[in-house]
């Protein structure tokens, strides 16, 4: 049995999930191969490729794109994925994508090698016409966000344009078209229109739930299969050794926050900051990992940047008395998951997969909705009310639900059901 796992970077959350599946494969023995589009990972990654073009085909293209971008850019309709913010109607700042791509993947050695192909997060480097029209490949899609099924959002917030037709998207108001979507889910839905042999993977029950009521997936069959994080890296540590080596203060109660960029609208910084100023209680402290290019002078703020290996991610899930998830949409965090492993309880709001993460006052607690009261209510439930989570029911749990060896083995038992039909 041999996989290929293809995504196109080698960081943010969907490549950690697909990176983490690699190795897991790796370490049980399976012929697995990671196909990237870029790496920008210090570190090696055993096994993988980055895609290239022959030359003269790689700079032909990106001529073409290059002057494609600046031609749309001109008129406020691009939305690739080096710069979204030309979406000026948008309602998000995340990435808005088409199904087009120059890279021809099906041509790889990898690809024509393989018995299965388990894509991952694949915007823009799949092109959903060649790709699927060439294909003679059982293939598995694993979901990250939604844009495999929708006309081109990565996160709908809420707009079910994608059951029907996309028409009228609310994230291109203001564009030059904002029927675009509509006509780029008609070319997805014409490009999968005679496929079958296609098999979708969801980490969330949330997500499995928006892709197989979508107009393009629904007649695919899905499985829910969450992310695996390696339980023997993010373990509980002591927290006085922790909170030291962090320099953060030891007599201070710690919420931890995590974004790649701390300003992010949808991770909801401003939310928890809001909230934690209604307690009104100076001996809480947040404790915020990501990055920023302003600087915030609150005093019971501290900023740490960004952490660049797992250890010492984990070391701050220890240091962490509660690790505060407000994000206004995900679809199962590796983050939340990864303070589990560690024993920190978590709160978050209801959305997406975070509620099949959190149980109700086992292992955190899921606010009632996404306001700020209702966040403030749960912080102050936490520390003022003086409840006692169980730090090792907490780590025991999330074993069992979300080591990497429980994720590799369902892929495994899914690969070999598909390769037996």
């Amino acid at each position: 049995m041999k996989i290929l796992l293809v995504n196109t970077f080698s960081t943010g959350g969907a490549a950690k999930a697909c990176i983490r599946l690699h190795l897991g494969l790796l370490d049980r023995g399976i012929d697995s191969n990671l196909l990237l589009l870029v790496n920008s990972k210090e570190n090696g990654i055993p096994k993988h490729e980055v895609f290239s073009q022959p030359s003269n085909f790689n700079t032909f293209f990106k001529r073409a794109i290059y002057k494609s971008k600046k031609i749309l850019k001109k008129y406020n309709l691009y939305f690739g994925l080096d710069n979204p913010s030309y979406l000026k109607g948008k309602i998000s700042e995340d990435y808005f994508s088409t199904p087009f791509s120059p890279f021809l993947i099906n041509e790889h050695e990898l690809f024509k090698s393989s018995d299965i192909i388990n894509l991952h997060w694949v915007a823009e480097f799949i092109d959903y016409k060649n790709f699927f029209k060439k294909s003679n490949k059982k293939i598995i899609w694993t979901l990250h966000d939604m844009f495999a099924f929708t006309g081109g959002c990565h996160v709908s917030f809420g707009c079910n344009g994608f059951k029907e037709d996309c028409k009228n998207c609310p994230q291109l108001i203001g564009t030059l078209d904002n029927n675009y979507a509509s006509y780029l889910l008609e070319k997805k839905r014409r490009a999968l229109k005679n496929i079958s042999d296609l098999t979708i993977v969801c980490p969330s029950r949330w997500l499995a739930t928006e892709s197989s009521s979508s107009k393009i997936f629904k007649k695919f069959k899905h499985h829910v299969i969450p992310n695996g994080i390696d339980g023997r890296i993010f373990k509980p540590s002591s927290k006085l050794l922790s909170r030291k080596n962090l320099n953060i203060p030891l007599d201070k109660k710690i919420v931890l926050f995590i974004s790649d960029y701390l300003f992010r609208n949808g991770k909801g910084f401003f939310h928890l900051f809001k909230a934690l100023e209604k307690l009104d209680d100076k001996n809480i402290l947040i404790f915020a990992v990501g990055s920023t290019q302003v600087k915030l002078y609150w005093e019971n703020l501290i900023t740490f940047g960004t952490i660049k290996t797992e250890q010492e991610m984990a070391m701050a899930y220890s240091a962490a008395d509660v690790y505060v998830i407000p994000s206004f949409a995900e679809n199962l965090p590796n983050t939340a998951i990864e303070s589990l492993l560690c024993g920190t309880p978590v709160i978050g709001f209801p959305v997406g997969g975070i509620v099949d993460i959190i149980q109700e006052g086992f292992n955190g607690f899921i606010c009632k909705d996404t306001s700020v009261y209702s966040l403030a209510f749960k912080l102050n439930e936490f520390f003022k009310d003086n409840i006692c989570f169980d730090k090792e029911a907490i780590r025991e749990d999330a074993i069992k639900r979300f080591d990497i060896d429980v994720c590799t083995n369902n892929y495994i038992n899914l690969y070999e059901k598909i390769l037996d039909r």
